[in-house]
């Protein structure tokens, strides 16, 4: 069944169908926003939390009725490889029906979704809709993270899960597959998702296993506005990422740690302003890059979206990791000489001390950055994003 629009004239609409992950939805919103002033429409399907997302006269939200499964608050430090295979079932489960009503009503010109957009992948699949992947962090094969795993000292690593919780997604899954007469010959595709064109918001060296890839993967980055030069004070800058805040103990022991040095230290937290020492100061949401701009140290989670920022505002990084994918960012934050990384199984206030004392001023990791930096056009990749999306248009247009 094709359901593509046959008028090539009108404006291109876009079925964009995501979930409430904060940091997939930050990454993705500049080239979004480009797709927008170029005249597509976009009806946007999220939680009523990203209702106001973009304000733009060709840009349609649409609250999902009925959500559950993926999202920023089904993730903590016990959400393992197949937990998160459960929970994108689950959010499947819950849309598919919303979803598909939609597209019989609509009639998309073709769908873009993200890495862990299953439901998507199948409706476009059914219906023949053009789909494009478009994947914040690094595409998460887990072969890759297994393999990652076992090379590592599993005592101090981040759990991938258990046995069970396999079973139960192995059996779920391939009941679906059965519902849509398909047979995947990878059963890992419910994590990636792999589409005719898939953008990935990473830069190269936080792929693992990238020469695997094949050309339908591009790798752009995030995408900036602009960049500040000679703005940096002597300020460290603490974020767990918008998931992992609540860890009272955790901010306790780092507080404690960098209240030995004399530099202003802001920290995003749920933690009261009135209770931090002299010299801290809570941070506001949506201020991440404001603060990396300034800052001369990180202290993060090793989210991908958090990693793209420090990169792009060449802010020196200390990890500190709470899954596994955290994990694999932090060793290639180390790897690439952009910063330390410590498991939390081995974090006290000596070593913290010790890496921050290290990582500060670090000429090393200065010059590291800047290399990185010069190697990626990181305000301009919207203009690629464009060229790529018109040739799939124009690839479907001749079929």
């Amino acid at each position: 069944m094709n359901m593509s629009s046959s008028n090539d004239k009108k404006s291109k609409k876009i079925l964009l169908i995501s979930y409430p992950l904060f940091s997939h939805n930050l990454a993705m919103k500049p080239y979004i926003e480009v797709l927008l002033n170029k005249g597509f429409c976009i009806d946007y399907f999220n939680t009523e939390d990203y209702a106001n997302f973009i304000s733009n006269e060709n840009f349609n939200f649409i609250g999902y009725e009925n959500y559950s499964g993926l999202g920023t608050d089904t993730l903590n430090k016990d959400f393992s490889i197949f937990k998160l295979g459960l929970s994108i079932l689950e959010s499947y489960e819950k849309t598919e029906a919303q979803i598909e009503n939609h597209i019989i009503g609509e009639r998309p010109d073709f769908i873009i979704h993200p890495k862990f957009g299953f439901v998507a992948k199948l409706l476009a699949s059914k219906y023949q809709i053009p789909a494009i992947n478009m994947t914040s962090g690094f595409v998460f094969d887990p072969d890759i993270v297994f393999n990652f795993h076992k090379g590592i000292d599993r005592k101090n690593s981040v759990s991938i899960g258990n046995i069970f919780d396999g079973k139960t997604l192995s059996s779920k899954y391939e009941k679906i597959l059965k519902e849509y007469n398909l047979f995947s010959s990878n059963r890992n595709d419910l994590y990636i998702n792999e589409e005719s064109l898939h953008i990935v918001m990473n830069t190269p060296e936080f792929q693992p296993d990238l020469e695997s890839l094949e050309t339908n993967y591009k790798f752009l980055g995030m995408s900036f506005d602009r960049y500040m030069e000679d703005s940096k004070e002597d300020l460290i800058y603490v974020s767990l990422g918008t998931v992992f805040n609540k860890d009272l103990k955790l901010f306790e022991n780092l507080i404690k740690t960098l209240e030995k040095f004399d530099s202003k230290v802001i920290i995003y937290a749920n933690i009261n302003e009135a209770d931090l020492p002299e010299g801290f100061k809570l941070a506001k949401l949506g201020k991440q890059e404001e603060y990396l701009q300034k800052a001369k140290l990180f202290i993060t989670h090793g989210g991908a979206c958090s990693i793209q920022e420090s990169l792009f505002y060449k802010t020196p990084m200390i990890v500190i990791p709470q899954t596994i994918e955290h994990e694999i960012n932090g060793n290639n934050v180390v790897q690439n000489n952009f910063g330390l990384q410590i498991l939390m199984n081995e974090l006290d206030e000596s070593i913290l001390t010790q890496y921050v004392s290290k990582i500060y001023d670090s000429k090393d990791i200065t010059n590291a950055l800047q290399e990185y930096n010069s190697r990626y056009d990181l305000i301009n990749n919207k203009t690629s994003f464009l060229k790529f999306v018109s040739n799939l248009i124009e690839q479907q247009s001749s079929v």
